[in-house]
């Protein structure tokens, strides 16, 4: 199991010193995350569909799997992926069903987590979105306390949004071996999991 640091800026922040990002502006990255759960039969398609975009959009794409809901509650034997901060963005959302996914936050006809039918749309124009600020990231790992440290830098290249930026940091882990109900081609016992969201470090 290979652990992953997925940066999302929701809002950018201001900084000071420069060193780990470029100060020309830079293509936008956007993010995916995707509310599904181990017992949704529909969910494979949704991660194949997500799996799709990154291919299509390398660097320019990432994806955070949120597990929630009355489906994600593991029977015997089955792991269980919930936690504190999926359970909050599915309550502070108000997510009914999965698949869904939410890009980037941005509302599509009103609504900020969409079906699967409108997520190809909402990355590319999500995409097609300037990038007011870039975004450079290092980690240090010391496996004696068990300690992550995380240096975030940005740097603005044109004006933000507006009101208060904000910047989230989550960790998401990869290669979870696990059960997941398959409509199609039937149960797996011994499905990949990836981008699975393990914490976040920012207050949420």
């Amino acid at each position: 199991m290979r652990p992953t640091i997925l940066l999302s800026v929701l809002l950018p922040l201001l900084t000071n010193a420069q060193g780990m990002v470029s100060q020309e502006p830079s293509n936008r990255t956007v993010l995916l995350e995707e509310y599904t759960a181990i017992n949704c039969g529909n969910c494979p398609a949704g991660h194949a569909l997500a799996e799709t975009q990154l291919q299509l959009h390398p660097g320019n794409l990432v994806a955070v799997e949120l597990h929630g809901g009355g489906l994600a509650i593991p029977n015997p034997g089955q792991q269980d992926f919930r936690n504190q901060w999926a359970t909050a963005l599915w309550s502070f959302y108000g997510v009914y069903a999965q698949p869904r996914g939410a890009i980037d936050r941005i509302p599509v006809s009103g609504n900020v987590v969409v079906s699967t039918s409108a997520w190809v749309n909402a990355i590319n124009n999500a995409l097609a979105l300037p990038s007011p600020v870039n975004i450079g990231l290092a980690t240090s790992f010391d496996p004696g306390p068990r300690t992550l440290t995380v240096d975030v830098e940005l740097f603005y290249t044109g004006d933000g949004p507006g009101g208060n930026d904000r910047i989230s940091v989550l960790l998401k882990e990869n290669q979870l071996v696990g059960y997941l109900q398959d409509y199609i081609n039937g149960a797996q016992a011994a499905y990949d999991h990836n981008n699975v969201l393990r914490g976040c470090i920012t207050d949420l």
